[in-house]
């Protein structure tokens, strides 16, 4: 995130970045949506 904020501040933020912070964020809620069925197992 920090990368992702230097990026923002300096207006240089790249395609690549949008799609690495867009996916990282995905799989954190999805982490959340399924946690009860991760730590049931």
């Amino acid at each position: 995130l920090s990368v992702h904020a230097k990026c923002v501040i300096e207006a240089k933020l790249s395609q690549s970045m949008i799609l690495y912070q867009l996916f990282c964020g995905l799989y954190i809620l999805d982490y959340f949506f399924y946690e009860e069925f991760m730590t049931s197992t």
